[in-house]
């Protein structure tokens, strides 16, 4: 039997010397690094793209999130990020078509002409949206009057794309 001598490190890894223990653990103090990028609409100015980028340990995937400040009063998330396009580079319009999938883009043109999201007026608009279409959206109340959300069950079928996303009032 030898007797062997080691040094862990504080996550439980093992090296044989303590130089370069010392030196992994000082490498494990710089996460997680998290890098954060903001883009403006180029279609609408009122709109911030937010990217973040974040590495939670040297060996670890890159997570990317990204949301939406409208109008700097709400929040909005693209589970599936589907709706980068409408919101960030296409050309608006005055007459939005009613299609299912610009629902995104419907609730936050109405942010930046100053209505103020509720319940019912989610509610509202959800049903004008549907009764336009094939395709109908759902909604859920998450937080009463504060936060939604907004998706398309008949993706979950695999007969369209996910277009699920979220709204919330910025305090």
């Amino acid at each position: 039997m030898e007797k062997v001598t080691a040094y862990k490190a504080n996550n439980g890894r093992l090296f044989e010397t303590e130089e370069k223990c010392l030196a992994y653990e000082k490498k494990l103090s710089q996460y997680p690094k998290v890098k954060e990028e903001t883009t403006k609409s180029l279609t609408y100015g009122d709109i911030v793209m937010h990217t973040k980028k974040i590495k939670k340990s040297p060996n670890s995937d890159l997570i990317k999130e990204k949301y939406f400040i409208v109008g700097d009063k709400y929040k909005f998330m693209d589970e599936f990020s589907q709706h980068e396009h409408s919101v960030m580079n296409s050309i608006p319009t005055k007459i939005i078509p009613m299609a299912w999938y610009l629902a995104f883009r419907h609730f936050a043109e109405m942010i930046l002409n100053g209505n103020e999201l509720t319940d019912n007026l989610v509610k509202e608009e959800i049903e004008k949206i549907n009764d336009f279409n094939e395709i109908k959206l759902s909604y859920e109340i998450i937080e009463p009057n504060r936060k939604w959300k907004i998706d398309n069950p008949k993706w979950k079928s695999g007969a369209v794309a996910p277009h699920t996303f979220t709204m919330e009032k910025i305090d």
